[in-house]
């Protein structure tokens, strides 16, 4: 039991609350998050805009590492894989 109770809390050591941004070039109007439910499955969040133009837009976020020095741990940051133009509203 207290083997146990050792791995839970290394688990818990082990992970880490972390916060990241993203600015949109437009007002956000909607989101979704990615239903895939395969664990190597990658980050995905939808988002979509609200201009009272024709146009509007959806990007798909995700997420990528980079490691600018190799005793550094890498770091994760949020960009847009691409962009969809659709019809108003």
């Amino acid at each position: 039991m207290a083997d146990s109770a050792a791995v839970v809390s290394q688990q818990q050591q082990n992970q880490r609350k972390e916060i990241y941004t993203y600015e949109a070039p437009w007002t956000v109007f909607s989101l979704a998050w990615s239903n895939r439910i395969q664990q190597n499955s990658q980050f995905r969040l939808a988002i979509g805009s609200y201009i009272e133009k024709y146009e509007n837009s959806v990007q798909i976020l995700k997420t990528r590492y980079t490691q600018h020095h190799p005793q550094v741990e890498p770091i994760m940051d949020i960009y847009s894989a691409c962009t969809i133009e659709h019809p108003y509203p």
